[in-house]
């Protein structure tokens, strides 16, 4: 069975957000503040938070995993899962519209593209962590069930 859930936005997590722009948070300009206030008060209103997820068996097989939904040779994966009987995989999105406003500055404004795609990051991340503590009480991205 997959599950899909709306959410809130989560708390921004402005540190980050200047990380994901390649900014030092302790010496932030007023330019750089201003710009990336400006950003985030264009896209805010503009995102949605949705996850979908689903449980599945992990069947091991010669090639690799198969999950039912999704197969992998990936030797790291079938180490990090040995001994779990079931994964949860989930996709997370905030939408397009962050997508289509960075399309739209990459020529116009770089300085603004790299504020959209930095604070994209952080919500994205936030998303998940919101999701994976909600639902599982972690903040992971791997989950093993023996």
């Amino acid at each position: 069975m997959i599950y899909t859930k709306n959410y809130p936005a989560p708390e921004i997590n402005e540190r980050e957000c200047f990380r994901y722009a390649g900014t030092d948070f302790k010496v932030v300009s007023e330019e750089e503040r201003a710009l990336y206030e400006a950003c985030l008060k264009e896209v805010e209103q503009k995102l949605t938070y949705k996850v979908c997820w689903g449980r599945f068996p992990v069947k091991r097989e010669e090639s690799g995993l198969d999950f039912g939904v999704l197969q992998t040779d990936s030797k790291a994966l079938m180490k990090n899962l040995e001994g779990c009987e079931e994964v949860i995989v989930f996709a997370a999105t905030i939408g397009l519209e962050l997508d289509r406003l960075i399309r739209r500055y990459t020529n116009l404004s770089p300085a603004k593209a790299l504020f959209f795609q930095a604070i994209g990051a952080e919500r994205i991340e936030s998303l998940c962590d919101a999701f994976c503590d909600e639902e599982f009480g972690l903040v992971l991205g791997l989950f093993c069930y023996p």
